[in-house]
């Protein structure tokens, strides 16, 4: 799947992703971006502890990602 980086947390290496509702492209504007977390399926993720905080991951950013099978889904192997 393909969704931007909507929240992350150097910290806990935590975050959210949010993908457009319509699956749509890539449109990098505020309001885009704003739409598309109002509208959107968002997706917790979890960077290891070993890398949180080592990983570069902007808030904005566009992400590819694969989903858990648990409820709810999680974002997994992140490929940005």
């Amino acid at each position: 799947m393909k969704g931007t980086f909507t929240s992350y947390d150097e910290k806990t290496g935590k975050g959210i992703i949010t993908v457009p509702k319509e699956g749509g492209g890539q449109d990098s504007s505020f309001g885009a971006q704003v739409g598309n977390f109002l509208a959107g399926d968002s997706y917790e993720f979890t960077v290891p502890p070993a890398h949180a905080g080592k990983t570069y991951i902007s808030v904005g950013s566009p992400v590819e990602f694969d989903l858990t099978n648990t409820n709810p889904p999680e974002a997994t192997y992140l490929r940005y």
